[in-house]
């Protein structure tokens, strides 16, 4: 076949043409990844799917964890989340799920099932997913029962999880079977959201005790904890995520139509609260990627209100650039 040469005319291209056609095509790169960040993304169709937590990939993708047992995947730039894995035959009979995490480092997927049943006969679980293909990597169950809420994971592996019944720290070490007891505090009251921090300490809150802690993690592997003074008092703390930028993010979940988003500075033992958004219905979950920070609608007040249709279940961008 004849080869052509690409340049126009025949010449050769200038140094200059090639710095204005890349920059040009910085530009759009620049431009199209601004756009691809959608204002809201909707989960699911018309199913009550009253979703209860969120987690965000490097990549972009947004996961949403649900009351149907069902988690839902929003590709890159997506507007819409879909059913990405099935309900578990074996798992918890109420089909909740309470937590979602994103693992990059491992491209795993931690799923928290709320495990709590009249009978108690069914504990909690943390359940592992393969990103890429969705298929299950391992099962984890609370020794002695409870109720699995939320999870984080230490840079060395370790997975640690809140047991909102029993008041518990959950910790799975490399390695392991199930997740052992690890932490254990009455004022903890109803422990919810917990994360990992990077200042090598665990930051959990009480959703009834309306509390901040520090649980410091010692060299012999076990845990001491302090509470944090806020600036503020909190109302119904949920899921919290610490950002890109080293600020901590938190959704006061009070009900209705209140829901507060939260900028928390930590500071030795002081926590300094800072609204940064509010008017969620019921939001309860936030995860930080790229300056995007994205905010869970649960919706929860609705469950089990007679007569009151939700509507669709949503996520909400929030720009950090434009956060004062």
């Amino acid at each position: 076949m004849e080869k052509t040469d690409p340049t126009p005319l025949g010449g050769r291209q200038s140094r200059a043409g090639v710095r204005f056609a890349v920059a040009i095509a910085l530009l759009a790169t620049t431009g199209a990844a601004h756009a691809a960040t959608p204002d809201k993304i909707k989960v699911g169709g018309t199913e009550a799917v009253f979703p209860e937590s969120l987690a965000a990939a490097k990549d972009g993708s947004i996961f949403v964890g649900s009351s149907l047992g069902v988690v839902y995947r929003a590709a890159p730039g997506a507007t819409q989340a879909d059913a990405w894995t099935p309900m578990p035959a074996d798992a918890d009979p109420y089909k909740r799920i309470n937590g979602v995490l994103v693992d990059d480092k491992t491209g795993t997927l931690l799923v928290c099932f709320s495990g709590t049943t009249p009978d108690g006969q069914r504990p909690a679980q943390v359940r592992t997913f393969d990103m890429k293909t969705g298929a299950v990597k391992g099962k984890y169950e609370f020794d002695g029962g409870g109720s699995c809420n939320d999870m984080t994971v230490a840079p060395e592996g370790t997975v640690y999880a809140s047991d909102f019944a029993g008041n518990r720290i959950m910790r799975l070490r490399p390695g392991a079977k199930s997740m052992e007891a690890w932490v254990m505090n009455a004022d903890f009251g109803s422990l919810d959201g917990i994360v990992y921090a990077p200042d090598g300490n665990l930051y959990v809150n009480g959703f009834r005790s309306n509390k901040l802690f520090r649980v410091a993690i010692a060299s012999d592997g076990s845990g001491k904890v302090s509470e944090l003074q806020t600036s503020a008092p909190l109302k119904a703390p949920d899921g919290m995520r610490f950002g890109e930028n080293g600020k901590l993010y938190l959704a006061e979940n009070q009900g209705g139509t209140a829901t507060q988003i939260d900028e928390i500075v930590i500071n030795g033992n002081m926590a300094t609260v800072k609204p940064i958004k509010t008017g969620y219905e019921n939001g309860c979950a936030v995860s930080e990627v790229n300056n995007t920070l994205w905010v869970l609608e649960s919706k929860q007040d609705l469950r089990n209100a007679t007569g009151k249709d939700p509507g669709g279940f949503f996520v909400y961008s929030v720009d950090l650039s434009t956060v004062k």
